[in-house]
Parts: structure tokens; C-alpha cells; sequence
């Protein structure tokens, strides 16, 4: 049992490293590309976010509006705050999408039927309905969207990695 515990706490503290590089690696890529685009995508992503947000407040049994004068915030504030971290999204989004064009990252049928799969086995819902939901095309094609931009991630941090370690040895 103490093996497994320790086991397990290594793994995440390992996921853990792993995502932040990760995400450092995305930052130093996105910081070193010129990234133009129009100001509706960071829109766009705002009220995402934005939506995703209240849904969540919502869903948890609170009153938005209740919520909103608890924070002491109005819809338009929150607006405001979520830009910065929307643009940095949008930004690391399109990136990632040019880096996974120019490297012809691709995935295939299997690894999107297997994600499924993963997906279906750590739900802890009614798997058969989770299943039709995401069968349909476009969560095909969202999982597959998903799936290029985590091959993609992970191959720049391979590249990060190998020119951290080739510096060490110099």
C-alpha cells in the first residue's frame, strides 16, 4: 500500500514537472513568434471563458447574480479580467497550429477512438450516453484538434529538452 501511495505521488509530482515545462516551452515559443491576429478572437475566446465561467456557478447551485454581488464584480468586469489570459490563449493557440502545420503533426482514427476510450473508462457518468456524445463529427474533430496540439506540445518540449541537455555537456 505504501509503495503504491508513494508511486502515485511520484507520478503526479512528475506530471506535474512535466506540464509546467510544458507550458514554459508554449510561453518561450509564443514569446519568440510574431503573432498577428484580429481582436474578435480574443473576443471570441472572452466569452468562452466567460460562458464556461458562469455555467460553472451556475451548475455548483449558486445564483450569478448573488455570485457576481458577492465578488462585488459586474458580468463587464469579469469581462475585462479574463482578456489578458484569453490573448495569451488565442496567441499560444495559433502558434501551436502553424508549428503543427509546418511539422505535419498528424493523428489517425486509432488514437481518437483511444482517447474516447480513456475518456469513456475515467467518466464517472452514464458511459453509453457520454459514448454517443462523443462520437459525433465534430467531437471527432475536437478531440483530433486536441490531440495534434498535445503531439505538438510535447514535441517542442522534446526539442527544449534535448538543447537544455546539449547545453549541460558543453
Amino acid at each position: 500500500m505504501r509503495q503504491k501511495i508513494s508511486d502515485d505521488l511520484k507520478k503526479r509530482v512528475e506530471d506535474r514537472y512535466k506540464r509546467d515545462f510544458e507550458d514554459k516551452v508554449i510561453e518561450a515559443v509564443t514569446a519568440l513568434s510574431q503573432v498577428e491576429y484580429p481582436p474578435v478572437l480574443v473576443d471570441f475566446e472572452v466569452e468562452r471563458s466567460l460562458e464556461r465561467s458562469l455555467r460553472y456557478i451556475q451548475n455548483s447551485g449558486q445564483n450569478i447574480d448573488a455570485y457576481l454581488k458577492s465578488i462585488n464584480k459586474t458580468v463587464d468586469q469579469l469581462r475585462e479580467e479574463l482578456k489578458p489570459s484569453s490573448a495569451k490563449r488565442v496567441a499560444e493557440s495559433l502558434v501551436v497550429g502553424k508549428i503543427s502545420e509546418q511539422e505535419q503533426i498528424k493523428v489517425d482514427h486509432a488514437e481518437i477512438d483511444a482517447e474516447i476510450e480513456d475518456m469513456i473508462k475515467n467518466s464517472s457518468g452514464d458511459k453509453d450516453e457520454l459514448r454517443k456524445v462523443l462520437e459525433t463529427q465534430r467531437n471527432h474533430e475536437s478531440i483530433e484538434d486536441t490531440l495534434v496540439a498535445r503531439k505538438t506540445i510535447q514535441r517542442l518540449a522534446e526539442i527544449a529538452q534535448s538543447q537544455k541537455e546539449a547545453k549541460k555537456e558543453a
